[in-house]
């Protein structure tokens, strides 16, 4: 898995590519945590751009839940955007519109 981070105004976007699985998690852990940590004070909204996501497995749907609700502890209203379907699919079967709120995942960013 990479990552991106790009940033305009009051909002930071967070682009992740390859699969989001176990692995995951120390890219979490040990790169992403930390940089936002000292960024997310200065943004109110984060986009997890997840276009370039191809897999998913269920360790990384945790990863992303904890994420979500760790940026919210900040005060920072997150979104999930440009999912492509399958991986769309896989977070809705397992619920995570109802886990997280009705409003993270964007259907309308399918890619």
């Amino acid at each position: 898995m990479k990552y991106d981070l790009t940033s305009e105004d009051e909002e930071i976007e967070l682009t992740l590519s390859g699969g989001l699985d176990l692995e995951s998690t120390d890219l979490f852990e040990k790169e992403i945590y930390p940089v936002l940590a000292e960024r997310l004070e200065h943004y109110k909204k984060l986009n997890i751009n997840m276009h370039e996501v191809a897999f998913v497995d269920s360790t990384g749907v945790g990863v992303i839940i904890q994420f979500v609700n760790w940026a919210r502890i900040h005060e920072v209203d997150v979104t999930i955007i440009n999912m492509q379907e399958q991986v769309y699919e896989i977070f809705h079967f397992m619920q995570i519109d109802n886990i997280l709120g009705i409003d993270i995942l964007k259907a309308d960013t399918l890619t």
